[in-house]
Order: C-alpha cells, then structure tokens, then sequence
C-alpha cells in the first residue's frame, strides 16, 4: 500500500479517504472505559468513529514516508521489547520506518551493550544508543548479560557491537536527535519506564537546540507510542508505570505531544511464539540468543516459558501500522499514588488508548506480530 501512495498529493488523498471508511466501518457505538472514578461504560454513539478517524489521519501522514522513530526500552527486564525492537528492524528494511536513535532507561551497561550489538546486527551500527542514568532496575541477568557474554569457537565476543561512539548520554543524545529531525515528524515509542521522557522534558536550551526540552518535543514529537498502564483495570499497577511513579506522572499527565496508550490489557490478547524464535530470527541472531536466553535463566517450563504477552510489540504496531487497532476518544491519563492508571474523556486532552480487541482482531495482531518479528 504504501509502495503505491507515498509520492502523489491524490494518492496521498486516497489514502486518508481508506482510513476513514475503515475506522467508520470498524468503530462500536458504546465502549467500556476505566475513568477517573471508576466508571465503566461511556456511550459514544460515532464519537469513537471521530476519534479514530483523528488518530488514523494523523497517522497516515507518516505512510507516505519513513517513519521517523526514537525507540526507548527497558531492554532486559522482558523479552518482549527484544520482539518489538526485531519488528522495527524489520520496518527499517521495508521502507516504512526510519530509526533516529535507541534509548534505554534501564541502568545496567549491558542493556546498552546488548542494543549496540542489535544494531549491529541489523544494520544500524551508526544508529546513536542514548543512555539514561535512571537508578531503575540496575541488575541484569535474564538475556543482556548472558548474549553480551557469549562467545564464539576461539573465544571472541561471538556478536559484533556497533562502536562505543554511538553511545550518548540519553537527554544529549534525544536531544541531539529530534533536533535534526523535521518539525512534527517523530513518533516516540516509549516501552519502558518514562524516565528519559521526564528528564528530556526538564532538560534546557543546549548547543543541539535553543528550546527547552518540552518545547522542543512538541515541535519535533508528532506522537508517542507508550506501552503503557491498564485502562481495563483501574487498580492494577502495570510494571512501566510503577518503575518510575513520577516521571510517568510528569509525562502522561501533561505531555508534550499526543500519546496512543498499548495498555497491559492489549498485551495480554496476542501472544509471540518464543520458542519458535529461532525459526523466525534464524540461526546466530542476537535476539533469538536473547529468547533462548530468557526462557533459560526465568526457570519457566512448558507453554508459559515459550508464549509472551505482546505488549511492546503492539506499541510498534501501533506506530506504525494503526489501522490494526480501534481508539477511544481523547483525553486525559492520570497516574496514581501506586502507578494505576486512570483515564477521563476529554475533548481537549492528549490522551489516547487502543481497545480491546475482538477476536478476528486479536488473530489480524499476532499474525501481524510474528510477521513483522521474523527474518535475519
């Protein structure tokens, strides 16, 4: 699709035209929604068909180009953000996505280490590794450590890693980033801690750029993709959200930019096949390393060990192919004293969240999923 609409206004026209039948066609008249108190159901009666079209539309404006994306993770808490950042990868080959720079918030060296030795691997050893000094979850031993320790037959690190000099300090390094970046041309996706996000929103004028840091991603962020909260259960308190109370506070609370929510919820109704990674990813990849690696070292046995939730993977999906996925309307996300998330409809407000997904949508999903987190 879009080999045949990215470079005419008319196609261009085409295009948006296709994204509004499809969220007219595709939206329901009453959605259930966690507010603020508590409240369970909101009757939109073609509100939602609205929003969507808003959400899609905005979207759409990204299909006639490359994406331009900053990819931020926790990588090596969870194994899933090594299946979405493996379907980004994938985008990047195809066209449809163009990586400016991968953070992470995770402060262990080898989460750093382990994207330098992916980037590597898939051709973005020049793609800069911005490092934040969080104080979150400062161990590692579940798949970084382990692949970053491997070694080949005469005992040589058996991955290649892009060179230390990509490495940036991660409020230099975003900034440096979005500062080169067209204006409203950057999807976020956030599917980690919202650290990096607070501290690059504090952060002031510097050599990359004369504008503080909010004003800087308003300008340059078109949308954040954060996996994210649980607007299904407004007592749960989802693990990126209570790794850092405040920054996720600071950010969702008063973003700079539009956010689309993947909540725990989503997560949890598609699934990606670990124990097939190898078959997908082929033989002497990083990331399939990291899947084996994982399964081994969580001590899981049968299909829990080789099943995963794909919850930062519906957040890439999110970014860059949102006609997989039905939206609430906007509004506002509020973030409580143990990280629970709560969402109130707001005409005005920033916030958005995908839906709960049908089942033909949760089968579209994961097939979409494996397809994307597959090939070399």
């Amino acid at each position: 699709m879009r080999a045949l609409f990215r470079n005419t206004f008319s196609a261009a026209m085409r295009l948006d035209i296709r994204l509004l039948e499809y969220a007219l066609a595709k939206a329901p008249a009453a959605l259930p929604l966690t507010g603020q108190d508590g409240a369970s159901t909101v009757q939109c009666m073609g509100i939602v068909s609205k929003i969507a079209c808003v959400v899609l539309l905005s979207a759409s404006s990204v299909f006639l180009g490359a994406t331009n994306v900053i990819f931020d993770t926790d990588m090596g808490n969870d194994i899933d953000d090594v299946v979405a950042l493996t379907m980004l990868y994938k985008y990047c080959g195809e066209g449809s996505a163009r990586l400016l720079a991968v953070a992470t918030n995770k402060d262990h060296p080898n989460s750093a280490e382990f994207l330098r030795i992916m980037n590597a691997h898939y051709g973005h050893a020049d793609t800069p590794v911005c490092v934040g000094k969080t104080g979150k979850t400062k161990w590692d031993k579940l798949f970084c450590t382990p692949v970053c320790a491997m070694k080949d037959s005469n005992g040589n690190p058996k991955f290649p890693r892009a060179d230390a000099s990509v490495v940036r300090e991660a409020v230099k390094g975003l900034r440096e980033a979005l500062s080169k970046a067209p204006d409203n041309s950057v999807v976020y996706i956030s599917v980690g801690f919202s650290s990096n996000i607070a501290a690059l929103m504090e952060s002031e004028a510097d050599e990359h750029s004369p504008l503080g840091g909010r004003d800087l991603a308003a300008k340059k962020i078109k949308m954040f993709s954060v996996m994210g909260g649980n607007f299904s259960d407004a007592n749960y308190r989802e693990y990126n959200v209570a790794g850092d109370i405040p920054a996720a506070k600071k950010f969702f609370e008063n973003p700079p930019s539009d956010i689309v929510f993947a909540g725990y919820e989503i997560g949890m109704q598609t699934f990606y096949p670990l124990g097939r990674a190898e078959e997908f990813l082929g033989k002497d990849n990083p990331a399939a390393a990291a899947c084996a690696a994982f399964m081994s070292n969580t001590g899981e046995k049968g299909s829990t060990a080789r099943l995963r939730p794909n919850w930062d993977p519906s957040a890439v999906l999110a970014a860059v192919e949102p006609e997989y996925f039905e939206y609430s309307p906007k509004g506002d996300v509020f973030v409580g004293s143990g990280g629970e998330t709560s969402f109130k409809q707001n005409p005005k407000g920033k916030c958005y969240f995908i839906m709960p997904l049908d089942k033909e949508g949760a089968k579209k999903v994961s097939e979409r999923i494996m397809l994307k987190a597959s090939g070399m």
